[in-house]
């Protein structure tokens, strides 16, 4: 009896002091058993793009209908993250955001908030400014400003920018505020994610897991500690990507105490409930390597916070093409992007049901049937 007594005060002490100590380490623990571990971690990111008008993006603000469905399933495909405790980044361009402001004016199912107030303030969705620069009238900063608009303060996460050709990388553009072309507002870069080339033709270049702070324009995969701004590297947005980079950290190709990343596309197209479902079979696919710690399913700002955190900045580039560095010298010349010379041209490339999944069509999530 009086044994019992002591294992019942025991238990009310512990109790009242709380147990997350002995259950759940903190995030500074957290983060010494991830450095500590057999294998250097992996952190991934899920994304979606909501894209300007184009020839497979409608005008959301004049098709009500369109937009009222893909609000749902961008809800529906947040809720399946949050239920499984995966991190999500959401990036739009313009587009969407102006019809939401628009159209969406609460349902029940959101609480009574517009969608993107929902996801950010009920689901933790990170909610990213996205835009093709030069491409509309619009910049990042009329982004963060439709997104501001809805009630949400924008993340000071990059959702993507134009690297090559270099006479047309933003990369120094984003050192200093924003300054928008088609609002009275400022918005300010903190981290950049990923970097693509014009058109999406010669991405592979520029796809590298890890993070780092980049030098100049001419320079971007030389880490500078100086420099204003990090990159998240997106690597290769595939599950079959992720395979390859934990195939890398079995073998010993990755270093211990660097961070590697990579972000896996949901695109908002590409959304369907049955892209959802397969999407979540996927996550469950990928638990027993989360639960052994080899991967962290993380936001971009997330991940770079950790990289400062508890990398102590130390930079890290497992290049997709097996390089060493950045090798500019195929680059150099605009025409090659201009003319197509070298690489494969979208006119060359779209042409669904060919039975060739081309680079084009890879990049830009088309034609199903082929890829």
């Amino acid at each position: 009896m009086k044994l019992f007594k002591i294992l019942v005060l025991s238990a009310l002490i512990l109790s009242a002091c709380g147990s997350t100590s002995i259950d759940e380490p903190s995030e500074e623990e957290a983060g010494s058993d991830r450095l500590s571990s057999e294998y250097p971690v992996i952190y991934v990111s899920v994304f979606t793009h909501a894209e300007q008008q184009n020839s497979y993006t409608p005008d959301f603000s004049e098709d009500e209908a369109a937009f009222w469905e893909q609000r749902q399933l961008v809800i529906d495909f947040a809720q399946m993250l949050y239920e499984k405790g995966v991190a999500y980044d959401y990036q739009s361009d313009w587009n969407f955001l102006e019809a939401a402001l628009k159209f969406d004016h609460g349902t029940e199912e959101t609480s009574g908030k517009n969608f993107l107030q929902y996801l950010s303030e009920d689901l933790g969705v990170s909610i990213d400014p996205h835009n093709h620069t030069g491409q509309s009238e619009y910049n990042y900063a009329d982004v963060a400003y439709l997104i501001s608009e809805l009630g949400v303060e924008p993340s000071g996460v990059v959702g993507g920018y134009l690297v090559l050709p270099l006479e047309k990388s933003v990369l120094e553009t984003l050192w200093e505020p924003v300054e928008g072309a088609v609002y009275d507002y400022t918005w300010t870069p903190e981290i950049l994610w990923g970097g693509g080339t014009e058109g999406h033709v010669n991405d592979e270049s520029l796809e590298v897991s890890g993070v780092w702070r980049p030098q100049d324009t001419e320079h971007w995969t030389t880490h500078d500690p100086d420099a204003p701004l990090a990159v998240v590297g997106n690597y290769v947005s595939g599950w079959s990507d992720l395979d390859t980079l934990l195939d890398a950290q079995g073998d010993g190709t990755l270093e211990q105490g660097k961070m590697y990343t990579i972000s896996i596309d949901a695109h908002q197209k590409l959304l369907s409930e049955e892209f959802i479902a397969e999407f979540a079979d996927q996550i469950d696919h990928y638990q027993d390597y989360a639960n052994e710690g080899r991967l962290v399913w993380s936001s971009i700002t997330d991940t770079y916070e950790t990289w400062v955190a508890q990398y102590d900045e130390t930079p890290s580039q497992y290049f997709y093409l097996g390089k060493d560095t950045w090798d500019t010298a195929s680059t150099e010349d605009s025409s090659a992007f201009e003319s197509g010379s070298g690489f494969p041209k979208k006119s060359d490339t779209d042409s669904c049901g060919d039975g060739v999944c081309s680079v084009f069509e890879k990049k830009q999530n088309l034609c199903s049937e082929d890829c």
